[in-house]
């Protein structure tokens, strides 16, 4: 079952410009045409040219794309007339990893997460055969940190916490390709959960003991220990000393973030820097990393 479409007018929801759509009553309005196809939204700002005795021809006088991700069962999609909330182009600042030796390391980072954890990236992955490390913080050797990657087409997440456990979740289902988000979430005495697209994938209970902390570089690209590298592009990495609810996922996943909001430890939008070789923290907290490869 589709679900419904819903056009709402300007200042209901966003404080927009106005665009009309063209009518019998006024054909020269201007308009915007949507083309919904699975992960983005096209959008066609159109304008209308008419010769003498000839029907009227819409063009396009600007095409944007943006990523979006429309939730399952969704009982109606809400359009906004006018520009609305732009959200996260199809191809956000980004960095490309080769597959091989490509990988940015932030050094030794104090993420200071404890008993509640989120990690976020968007990935758009060139080959989905091979395990591959998104972002990495852990000392397999000493049992301790996170890991967010993936492995056979499925998101694979690791935990290891100060109980000596080893929690490893996989699950969903990526494609090559496509901008995915991808998120891990801890809970200490709660569950550790795995999402592709805002949507829980697997999960698993775990026990009252923290995060354990490492001291380990952080690798984004490539695990910790320089192995299992991605091949694809990297568009964006946030890391909480919260873990954020489905709702929380879904409702920011593809909005800006200001950098300071509550319980963001770590923030990688990927936007070019004067030293191309800094990957800039948009955090408070300045883990910034060193581009390499």
């Amino acid at each position: 079952k589709l679900p419904r479409f819903v056009v709402i007018n300007k200042f209901d929801r966003y404080n927009a410009n106005f665009y009309k759509y063209p009518t019998e009553a006024e054909p020269g309005a201007a308009s915007y045409l949507f083309a919904v196809n699975t992960g983005q939204l096209e959008v066609w700002w159109a304008n209308r040219s008419q010769q003498a005795d000839m029907p009227a021809v819409y063009y396009p006088s600007r095409v944007v794309r943006y990523h979006n991700v429309w939730p399952a069962n969704a009982p109606q999609i809400v359009i906004a007339r006018g520009l609305g909330h732009r959200g996260n182009p199809v191809s956000p600042p980004a960095l490309h990893f080769d597959g091989n030796d490509d990988n940015v390391v932030v050094p030794s980072p104090s993420l200071n997460v404890t008993n509640e954890l989120t990690v976020e990236a968007w990935v758009n992955l060139d080959d989905l055969t091979r395990d591959q490390k998104v972002v990495s913080c852990a000392s397999v050797p000493d049992a301790a940190g996170f890991i967010l990657g993936v492995l056979s087409g499925q998101i694979k997440a690791e935990v290891w916490n100060t109980g000596g456990n080893h929690y490893s979740i996989q699950g969903g289902t990526l494609s090559v390709s496509n901008w995915t988000h991808l998120a891990l979430t801890y809970t200490a005495g709660n569950s550790a959960i795995a999402y592709v697209n805002g949507q829980p994938v697997a999960s698993t209970a775990v026990s009252q003991s923290p995060v354990k902390p490492t001291m380990t570089n952080m690798m984004i690209g490539m695990a910790s220990w320089n192995a299992l590298p991605v091949a694809g592009t990297i568009g964006e990495v946030r890391i909480w000393n919260t873990a954020r609810s489905p709702e929380d996922l879904q409702a920011a996943m593809s909005a800006r973030l200001t950098g300071d909001e509550a319980g963001l430890v770590a923030f990688y939008p990927f936007m070019e820097a004067a030293d191309p070789k800094l990957l800039a923290d948009a955090s408070t907290n300045g883990f910034n990393g060193n581009i390499s490869g």
